[in-house]
């Protein structure tokens, strides 16, 4: 698929800074309707609605708004957002996946266009759109969580009347674009961003998404994966079959014969290779058999299948989940530089395999009430978190996240210091860091960084994470 134009790239970031301003005001109206921002209950609300409240309520205290012990009364904020950008974003995963033929009707397993949906709408005497959004969200459970308390909010008709001229408003091209979904993400930050930007204040946990999370251009991305992965997978042809790298005479020759031959015939296009030099070659123009210039990595496993390794064995322990949420609580500040392995063995939680039963046991539980369902819906997604950090990798690939330490919060300035000292001026070289003192032998990091990385005042080794 192509990369998306500048002027539809325009078109999206104008339509995507528009849908959070008006799904965030009709959120916070509909939240206020249900008065979960108040001490008690609306009068007005029925069994059902008190219900959605409560939940509201203990899942907006999970995402960090704060409750008055006195009144009773609680902020919101964090859950106005977070119910704007549920309910946009699953309306714009529906249009992606109707425009790629993907959107799925449930009972009979068919994938359906938008037309259909609109038909099967009116049968059903509901909403085109809200319809295939629940087709999107039974599509994607690992993306919107079944029971999510904020997709139960009906928002104002006025603003999904809006949001959804909003959604129909772009060209089927956009939803068509290898990058179209990046640049979504992207540009729901950018006003955010702006507004944090002049600020002038510390980056906090909840600004620090904004002020980082940058969009990593398309040929970036097939840059770093084409010279990892591809490069791996083109070593092994070569070794197979030699003669390919002595008698090629260009590189893309090279990329042809080491194309993926399947259905679905795929080239690297960006992989690079280089000639060995032989004796008697000038330094500039080597005459040798052909290689990846990134190398081969022969340290990686031999099979795709092999590239992750499995998490090592853990003892499982009584207090987990308590340790858990002990490794947790600055995750929005510190995020992937927690590092569970790094705690002793005898306070590490349980794996997430051991966990799992007692989680799912709380919420087939008809008693438990609904704070504890939410701490467990929290908790569940924190041994996820520890499960997959715990893990040994082949390769990491990302474009890191960049906050000088001027603007670091407190919180940062002190993990920093702590632990990583040699490359603390920067969020991005502590990143890279975490990933180099972290993986095993023969493992590989692949990232888009600035190169005032490489001269950074202090950043010339690599310290190990004590936390």
């Amino acid at each position: 698929m192509p990369e998306l134009p500048t002027k539809l790239r325009g078109d999206l970031e104008r339509t995507i800074i528009k849908a959070r301003d008006v799904a965030e005001a009709g959120a916070r109206v509909a939240l206020e309707a249900l008065t979960v921002h108040e001490g008690k209950p609306g009068t007005h609300l029925n069994a059902a609605g008190r219900a959605l409240r409560l939940r509201l309520r203990a899942h907006a205290r999970q995402l960090g708004d704060k409750r008055n012990k006195r009144t009773d009364a609680q902020r919101i904020d964090h859950l106005v957002h977070e119910c704007a950008y549920e309910h946009w974003h699953r309306m714009l995963f529906a249009r992606f996946l109707a425009e790629n033929d993907q959107l799925v009707e449930p009972s009979s397993g068919v994938s359906v266009t938008l037309e259909e949906v609109e038909e099967l709408a009116r049968d059903e005497k509901a909403d085109p759109w809200e319809l295939a959004s629940r087709y999107a969200e039974g599509m994607l459970p690992q993306i919107f969580r079944p029971d999510d308390p904020v997709l139960a909010v009906a928002l104002p008709t006025e603003t999904r009347v809006e949001l959804e001229s909003l959604l129909e408003g772009l060209p089927r091209e956009t939803f068509r674009a290898d990058d179209s979904l990046g640049w979504v993400y992207q540009f729901w930050q950018s006003k955010k961003k702006d507004e944090v930007n002049a600020a002038g204040e510390k980056i906090t946990g909840d600004t620090l998404p904004a002020v980082t999370q940058l969009f990593t251009e398309h040929y970036m991305v097939l840059f770093l994966l084409h010279n990892t992965i591809g490069a791996w997978h083109a070593g092994k042809v070569l070794a197979e079959q030699p003669e390919i790298a002595e008698t090629a005479e260009t590189e893309q020759e090279l990329r042809d014969a080491v194309a993926l031959s399947s259905a679905y015939s795929y080239k690297f296009e960006y992989l690079r290779f280089v000639r060995e030099p032989l004796d008697g070659d000038p330094s500039d123009a080597p005459t040798g058999p052909w290689r990846p210039a990134a190398g081969t990595f022969d340290g990686w496993p031999k099979t795709a299948a092999e590239l992750t390794l499995p998490r090592h064995a853990r003892e499982p322990v009584r207090n987990g989940l308590e340790n858990l949420y002990r490794l947790f609580s600055q995750a929005l500040e510190l995020g992937s530089l927690i590092d569970p392995t790094e705690l002793p063995s005898d306070l590490i939680a349980a794996d997430y395999e051991t966990l799992q039963p007692f989680l799912d046991g709380i919420f087939q539980h008809e008693s438990a009430d609904v704070e504890i369902r939410e701490r467990a819906v929290a908790a569940q997604g924190m041994v996820k978190a520890a499960d997959l950090l715990a893990r040994d990798y082949t390769l990491v690939i990302t474009n890191v996240p960049y906050l000088g330490r001027p603007y670091q919060s407190q919180t940062l300035l002190d993990f920093a210091d702590e632990n990583y000292s040699d490359a603390k001026q920067d969020l991005a070289t502590i990143l890279i860091d975490r990933f180099q003192a972290s993986l095993p032998s023969g493992s590989s990091v692949a990232v888009v960084t600035r190169q005032n990385s490489l001269f950074q005042t202090g950043a010339t080794g690599h310290a190990r994470p004590k936390c």
